[in-house]
């Protein structure tokens, strides 16, 4: 797989906020962050699919990079305020926990989601 580039995590999240808002099929943003980057159209998936689960607040099972957990916090609090930022942050919280059980501990992402809490 190719390197996940600020590029390729700026796009993501831009066409995952289209999909968010219901501007764009979720089938159809992959294509496009294909398209534009060259992601491949499961990570493209993967990385669309996270950011739904952070602005929901839910538990995700796939893991984005520290760049790409960061860049989703900060952008979610310019795009959709400070609340949706402290529930994304739980998300990213949650999904620690969660590959904490099964894989490993995520001190850097974990550091994130307290710090934008």
């Amino acid at each position: 797989m190719a390197a996940i580039t600020e590029k390729v995590v700026q796009c993501a999240y831009e066409m995952g906020v289209k999909v968010y808002r219901g501007e764009m099929t979720h089938t159809d943003a992959k294509a496009e962050v294909n398209r534009r980057t060259g992601m491949d159209f499961g990570s493209a998936g993967d990385y669309i699919n996270v950011l739904q689960y952070m602005l929901d607040g839910q538990v995700y099972k796939r893991t984005i990079n520290k760049y790409a957990t960061e860049y989703y916090l900060v952008h979610i609090d310019e795009d959709f305020g400070r609340e949706k930022q402290r529930l994304a942050a739980s998300a990213v919280s949650a999904h620690v926990q969660y590959y904490r059980s099964i894989h490993g501990y995520l001190a850097s992402i974990d550091e994130l989601a307290r710090r934008y809490k």
